[in-house]
This record gives C-alpha cells, structure tokens and sequence, in this order.
C-alpha cells in the first residue's frame, strides 16, 4: 500500500499559485471519486494540499482563466473583514467570515445569539490577534476560528476556513489558515485574496496601535487544505478553460 503524499505548491502571486495548484492535481491526480453530504460528484485529491503565497499583496490576484471579474472578488475580499447584520426574513447567509471573525457567536442562558452580525460578540481580530501582537509579538496564539459548535455541528452550510493563525516576526506579519473542504478550483484564489484584506487589515492595526513604531509589513500567506477538490461536472467548462490556458503557459502538455 502506497499512502499519497502531501502537495505542496509554492508561488509569487495569488494567480501564479492558483495556476500551478490545478497543474499539481491534475499532473498528481486529484481522482479520488467522491459523493459529498450535499450528493455533489467530486473528484479529491487523496492527502492535503498546502500551498504558499509569497506576496499576496502583488497582482495577478487571480489565474487568467479565472471567470470572475475584478469587482466580484474586490467585493468578496471586503465581505471577509466586514459584519453583515442577519436579514429579519432569515433568507440571508448561514454565516460569514467577516462575522465570524469579528463577531463571534456566544449562546445566552436562554438559548438566545449574540454576535454573529448581531453584536455583543467576540471580536475576534482584535483581542485575539491586533491586541496580543501589540502587547507581545513572538506571540503563537494569535488565532481566531470560524467554527461554532453550538450553531455548526448541524449546520448543513458551515464553516470552510475554520483556524486562522498570525505570526509576527522580524516586522512581518504572515497568516496560515486550515481549510477544512477547498473547491480548488474555483474557491482557493478568492479564500487566499480575502485572506489577503484580513492580513493587511492586522498589520494597518498594528502599525497604528504602535504610533509607526514597529511599521510591521504583511507578508506571506500558506493554506492547508484537506478535502482538496475539484466539482469536475458542476465546473466542465470552467475546468476546461483552466486546462487550456495551463497548456498555453507550460504547466501542462
């Protein structure tokens, strides 16, 4: 028995990374066939795929195939640091990250919710990762998490980025995130571009906090992505879009 192996892919740019990840699964094999909770056809590359983004701050922020404009992503980039109040007619997001992030969710005596939108929650960002950085930078707990197990364990949408670490060192500031299930098709590139506002957002903070006086950078980003998969009907022509531009640059034959 053969146990697969780890991929992991390193790149420049959020585009340049995007493109040789969907390389790496198709030249390594991402043909794991897997019928998902939501009965959706998957093919899931059979180990993790970790992947490493060395200036995510730099354009191209998406793969040239990519099919969603620049205003879209801008927009999905904002959504991951802002809270979005829950709508009265309950139709809206089962969650957000920016809410959970910012807001977390708490559980009153009552049953009743505080936080995920609604105020009165954990802001996460700042008591977590701004406010310990400041007060210690070689911190290692400078974590926040998305999953809520009082409103998650059931939830048939929860949570996808679940752990999200900050590091602080020699004036950097890089972010690592664990990615529970990662549409590496279609998903990886805007996680990774939002997860980019969230990391700017920290070291903003942080420089301010710190009158100029520390003038931390962002740095690097580095995803770990589990069930690593592609939707290989769902997605055919966007998949074959991919495929043909990844042989016009040379990572396919």
């Amino acid at each position: 028995m053969v146990l697969p192996q780890p991929v992991i892919i390193t790149g420049n740019t959020i585009g340049e990374t995007h493109d040789r990840i969907i390389a790496a699964l198709i030249i390594e094999g991402c043909n794991n066939e897997l019928q998902t909770e939501d009965n959706e056809y998957t093919w899931e590359y059979p180990s993790q795929v970790i992947a490493h983004v060395r200036f995510p701050g730099i354009e191209p922020f998406k793969s040239d195939a990519s099919p969603f404009s620049r205003p879209y992503i801008d927009e999905y980039r904002l959504q991951m640091r802002s809270l979005t109040p829950p709508r009265a007619d309950g139709k809206g997001f089962t969650y957000t990250y920016g809410n959970r992030i910012l807001d977390y969710p708490t559980i009153r005596s009552d049953g009743t919710i505080q936080g995920d939108g609604r105020g009165q929650g954990i802001n996460q960002l700042f008591i977590s990762v701004i406010d310990r950085l400041v007060k210690q930078p070689s911190s290692r707990r400078a974590v926040v998490v998305t999953w809520c197990p009082a409103l998650d364990i059931g939830e048939g949408d929860p949570p996808c980025i679940d752990v999200i670490q900050f590091m602080l060192r020699d004036e950097i500031v890089s972010l690592t995130a664990y990615i529970r299930s990662n549409d590496m098709l279609l998903a990886w590139p805007n996680n990774v571009y939002g997860l980019s506002g969230i990391l700017d957002s920290v070291t903003s903070a942080i420089d301010a906090a710190t009158d100029g006086q520390k003038n931390p950078i962002s740095g690097s980003i580095t995803t770990i992505s589990t069930s690593a998969h592609i939707y290989p009907v769902r997605d055919a022509n966007y998949l074959r879009r991919q495929q043909e531009h990844l042989m016009k640059i040379g990572l396919l034959r």
